[in-house]
């Protein structure tokens, strides 16, 4: 009822500042160029969101998860997800298209990864308390992902370092 969508860009949010209490990103800026435009992101973040609101970045790899190969790769996502679930998600992301004649989306290179202090000054240096946790797999802790909790800093302007 009281949703509406808007087309935008990370890098420019369509909202005047302070606008929400909340803002949630989840498999968003490892899709970006590099570690600036995750910068740019997450002051546009910080604009929109009002002072002691939270700003939700998940899923964001602190490491390469391909840098080991294809199968080791595949082996931590089985221990992440289990054999089920891994098994699942195969079936449904690759085999149900193929058989339909369906597009594969597959992705030619590595996501861009942030170390986590990388990550933590960054979020910093924009007006932020930076909360890290492990991202949780299906099956438990992630072994390449880390979910930040970033609290915007009361009485500091977005853009100010604290």
């Amino acid at each position: 009822r009281n949703v509406a969508f808007e087309i935008g860009s990370a890098e420019s949010i369509p909202f005047a500042d302070g606008s929400f209490d909340v803002v949630g990103v989840n498999s968003v800026l490892q899709m970006l160029p590099d570690l600036a435009a995750v910068e740019r992101a997450l002051r546009e973040m910080r604009r929109v969101v009002c002072a002691g609101g939270l700003v939700f970045v998940g899923e964001m790899p602190f490491r390469s998860e391909l840098a080991r190969g294809l199968l080791v790769h595949l082996a931590r996502k089985l221990r992440e997800f289990g054999a089920r679930n891994l098994a699942r998600s195969l079936l449904h992301t690759y085999l149900r298209p193929l058989l339909r004649g369906e597009p594969v989306v597959l992705y030619p290179a590595d996501n861009l990864h942030a170390p986590e202090a990388e990550m933590g000054r960054l979020g910093r240096s924009i007006g932020f308390r930076v909360e890290c946790r492990r991202h949780q797999e299906l099956g438990g802790a992630s072994l390449t992902r880390n979910d930040y909790w970033l609290r915007a800093c009361e009485g500091v302007p977005f853009g100010r370092s604290t």
